[in-house]
């Protein structure tokens, strides 16, 4: 169920005071829902996220599968994980 007071908290619990966009993997009724009233925030899926968008807010706010959608749509190559001495494994 939508809730505008539980995105708000969730964005202050993360620090996030000022303008964010928001990244869904896909569009998501709910998180829309919730944050759309919220002053500063923009909720958008990968596949609709452009430069422009980036850099009018201050604050991007990913997930994991959301940042693999906007590799995929970019045709980014995928992120090889490092151990702690920098050698890739």
């Amino acid at each position: 169920v939508p809730s505008t007071k539980k995105g708000a908290a969730m964005l202050s619990s993360l620090g996030i005071e000022r303008t964010c966009l928001v990244v869904t993997p896909e569009h998501d009724e709910n998180t829309y829902k919730s944050l759309r009233n919220i002053p500063g925030v923009r909720v958008m899926p990968a596949c609709d996220v452009n430069a422009h968008e980036i850099l009018l807010h201050r604050t991007l706010l990913l997930t994991q599968a959301s940042l693999d959608a906007l590799r995929e749509r970019l045709g980014a190559a995928p992120v090889v994980a490092s151990g702690a001495d920098g050698e890739k494994g």
